[in-house]
């Protein structure tokens, strides 16, 4: 398992790990770089927000999938105007994202809460996000995370991911960066600290059209001024107030909290 305090570093250490060690596959015709079975582990999450220049990392759109996780969106109507492309997964019959995460995840995380409430120690604490019921079949749009699963250790929130596949380039950076946001939001409701965040793929990859520009992320040590802001939720209902906010009231800021008041201004400015 690689091991970092911030995600800009652990980035690039993963990125060389997969150019020099993985293997070379072709699912669905496309060739990658690969390596199975993959770990990683954030051990501070106040950091994990990715920065480095060279990677041109969509903020916007970042911040948006967010306030659709804890909201409960499908995000149909607003994912779209931070990635165009994004269209193009929609399901032409229903309208929506057939994988759409926020419609699943909001289904779980009041009983998820209430689990680690009543025993702190709890190992039943996981949400499903591919599943059985919703992804036997063929679609553009099938969920590449399979479960979340979070325990309270040492009075400290941690966070488990397991992925059926993950992009280092399009999904990694968003999935650290919205998981442990939830994972932070979840342990300032609980009344605990901040533990660590372990993200495991099945197949962790680099597309092999994508290897020149992860080669100028690992030669660049820029970094844009993104900063991450501490979330300061203290309650579920405080928290589904500043997502829906934020997502809709574009003339509401003084309503915010410094996090949501932040993702605010990325969105509408």
């Amino acid at each position: 398992m690689i091991q970092g305090n911030n995600f800009d570093d652990l980035y690039k250490d993963i990125i060389h790990d997969i150019l020099t060690q993985g293997k070379k596959v072709s699912p669905r015709g496309l060739s990658c770089y690969e390596k199975t079975a993959y770990s990683f582990e954030l051990t501070d999450i106040s950091r994990s927000l990715l920065t480095l220049k060279e990677r041109k990392f969509a903020y916007k759109f970042n911040a948006a999938e967010k306030l659709c996780y804890v909201s409960g969106n499908g995000g149909e109507e607003i994912l779209p105007r931070y990635a165009k492309n994004i269209v193009d997964f929609i399901n032409p019959v229903s309208g929506k994202f057939d994988g759409a995460y926020g419609p699943r995840l909001i289904k779980q995380f009041e009983y998820v809460l209430d689990l680690l409430r009543h025993d702190p120690d709890t190992r039943q604490a996981v949400i499903n996000i591919f599943n059985y019921y919703d992804d036997l079949h063929p679609s553009k749009d099938i969920p590449c995370t399979c479960i979340l699963q979070f325990l309270n250790r040492n009075n400290k929130l941690n966070l488990i991911v397991y992925m059926r596949s993950n992009d280092l380039l399009w999904g990694t950076p968003y999935d650290v960066s919205q998981f442990t946001f939830i994972q932070e939001c979840f342990a300032n409701i609980l009344g605990i600290g901040l533990g660590t965040y372990t993200h495991i793929a099945g197949s962790l990859h680099i597309y092999e059209k994508d290897v020149e520009l992860f080669k100028r992320i690992l030669e660049s040590d820029e970094i844009n001024d993104q900063k991450q802001l501490p979330v300061e939720i203290i309650s579920w209902e405080q928290l589904q107030d500043q997502a829906t906010i934020t997502l809709h009231g574009k003339n509401e800021e003084e309503k915010l909290l410094p996090y949501f008041k932040q993702l605010n201004r990325l969105l509408w400015n």
